[in-house]
């Protein structure tokens, strides 16, 4: 398409504005405000017109060699202006600054949705890369003049490579399959500025979301995952922060923004299958569970909670579950010996070289001495993980029922499973290797012994562990009652809400049509444990009902089990205090 003689002229007079500033070396500031002033003009226009950008791209003589060369110059301007007593003397600082926002300006708007455009600017990364390093660097990030570049420098970054697999690619390559001291990303993603944080959060997804190679990248690599978790760490940080009593602000607005698009992320790499391999790789040494790998929990679990259907048999929705199942199975059992620990059971930790002794049942009173031992620091927040992990559990194999298409034939209304579902049938046949050639089972895990050789129960230690709270009171366990835990002050169970209830919801879904489930929980002595759930605790709502309705899944047409309810008599009645008193 031919140019317009407007356009024409346009494109010769910034040509000639660029050839000036490059004839001559930039001596006084009067020079470099006539440039910003030119870029200025220019850029406004380029925005609102798609075909301007086409025009002044290609046009001839090209724009994009002495553009190139001035990107080159600015950079080696900025970096020298510290250095050069002279040429500090007579250009002011501001207005260089002012000069690389136009040039970025005008760059940004130049490549927009033009990939004639993006591949003849993309050689000027190593010049944006150069003024990106200086404006975050330690010295120069909270200046007032640094935000604005930082920012502007970013977008124009994006730009050039959005819509562009090819030029996304080679920016991945250049910026998170390298070391993380070499990666430009990382640094602004440090960005204390929320609209900096969004256009670096804009340019990282539109990099993943078409991509599994890119996506897998930031999910796996030392750089991505440093991304990753500081994009984490500023949503736990900010997701209350909010004052509602107060009307939102225009930074309220910005936070929102980053928060979604950091949701956006998070839930690209979700439907891409790489939730493992990211829950893995931001893991941190010798911790069981890390501050932002539950905050990843916690958004994956907001994640499935969206999905109005999941089909069961995919391969992505069947490693999920394989995933968190392995989780849950390291994480409970790791709360178990350190309840069995607190509880004093298990004696002391071991020392260097030496195993942890775990006893084949939950100690007596006396073994006890009716005191607690020291608590794991970690405990509370493998809790908390053990929630969110049952949760995304829950919710997996619900949306799987609805979605699934399980056979109902002479089966209708009998609650028994014909075998079909796959994704239940793969959790309930999940293992974890307790060395010696001993295995653990999930409904085992959750409420009785394996194979009935060693108990390893975690809802039946938690039921003696942690004790129950009626209105707002505690109501002594079956530790003695010079447990801490039993003590009139009042008991923190911050780490530990709604355990007890996840766990049993978890046990009723599970049980949900499913004989083998049914008799593996009688087998191991859950039907008791189930039964002293059915109470009121204010520290897990609905407790109750979740266990009165696992009650009933595994009751269902199972004899069996019905037989081991019946042969319970009651001992006592409950007071108005919520203590069972004999009869």
């Amino acid at each position: 398409m031919p140019m317009s003689v407007s356009d024409d002229t346009r494109n010769e007079q910034l040509l000639k504005l660029i050839a000036s500033f490059e004839d001559t070396a930039p001596r006084t500031s009067e020079h470099v405000a006539s440039l910003t002033h030119a870029l200025n003009s220019t850029s406004s226009d380029l925005a609102s017109s798609k075909q301007l950008r086409i025009r002044i791209g290609t046009a001839d003589p090209s724009i994009w060699p002495s553009l190139r060369q001035l990107w080159s110059t600015v950079s080696r301007l900025v970096r020298t202006l510290d250095d050069d007593d002279d040429l500090a003397g007579t250009i002011d600082a501001r207005t260089v600054h002012s000069l690389v926002l136009s040039l970025a300006k005008i760059t940004r708007n130049l490549v927009a949705e033009v990939q004639h455009n993006q591949r003849q600017a993309f050689a000027t990364g190593p010049d944006i890369r150069q003024l990106l390093v200086y404006y975050t660097s330690w010295t120069r990030e909270n200046e007032e003049t640094s935000y604005p570049a930082t920012r502007i420098l970013t977008q124009t970054l994006s730009n050039i490579v959005t819509g562009n697999d090819e030029l996304q690619d080679r920016l991945w390559k250049a910026h998170i399959v390298v070391p993380v001291e070499h990666s430009i990303l990382t640094r602004l993603i440090a960005s204390r500025d929320p609209r900096t944080l969004v256009s670096t959060l804009v340019l990282i997804l539109n990099c993943i979301r078409f991509s599994r190679e890119r996506a897998q990248a930031l999910s796996t690599t030392a750089a991505g995952g440093r991304i990753c978790v500081a994009i984490l760490d500023w949503m736990e940080a900010h997701v209350d922060s909010t004052d509602i009593e107060q009307a939102p602000t225009a930074s309220d607005d910005e936070h929102g923004k980053v928060f979604e698009l950091g949701y956006s992320i998070f839930s690209s790499l979700f439907e891409q299958g790489l939730f493992g391999e990211l829950y893995h790789g931001i893991a941190v040494q010798d911790e069981v569970i890390a501050p932002p790998q539950i905050t990843l929990l916690k958004l994956l679990d907001s994640y499935l909670h969206s999905q109005p259907m999941l089909p069961p048999e995919t391969s992505t929705t069947m490693e999920l579950s394989g995933q968190l199942t392995s989780i849950f199975l390291a994480l409970s059992g790791f709360a178990q010996q350190s309840i069995r620990l607190a509880v004093g059971a298990a004696g002391e930790r071991e020392t260097a070289g030496e195993a942890r002794a775990v006893p084949a049942t939950l100690p007596t009173e006396q073994e006890s001495g009716g005191e607690m031992k020291a608590l794991d620091l970690q405990l509370p927040s493998v809790c908390k993980a053990l929630v969110l992990v049952a949760q995304c559990l829950v919710t997996i194999l619900l949306l799987a029922e609805n979605g699934g298409h399980q056979s109902r034939g002479n089966n209708a209304g009998q609650g028994v499973d014909t075998g079909r579902n796959t994704l239940k049938t793969a959790v309930l046949e999940s293992r974890i290797s307790e060395g010696g050639g001993a295995e653990r089972g999930f409904i085992e895990d959750l409420t009785g012994r394996l194979y009935c050789t060693r108990r390893r129960e975690t809802l039946r230690l938690l039921d003696l562990f942690l004790p129950r709270l009626n209105f707002g009171k505690a109501i002594p366990s079956k530790l003695s009652s010079t447990s801490p835990l039993n003590a009139p002050a009042p008991v923190d169970a911050t780490g530990f809400m709604y355990l007890k209830r996840d766990l049993v919801r978890l046990l009723g879904v599970l049980s949900h049509g499913s004989r083998a489930a049914q008799d593996r929980v009688r087998q191991c002595g859950g039907i008791p444990v189930v039964l002293n759930l059915c109470v009121i605790d204010d520290a897990n709502p609905y407790l109750r009902e979740h266990a009165i309705f696992a009650l009933r899944n595994l009751l269902h047409n199972n004899p069996e089990n019905q037989a081991v309810v019946d042969a319970i008599k009651p001992m006592g009645t409950w007071g108005e205090d919520g203590v069972l008193r004999d009869a």
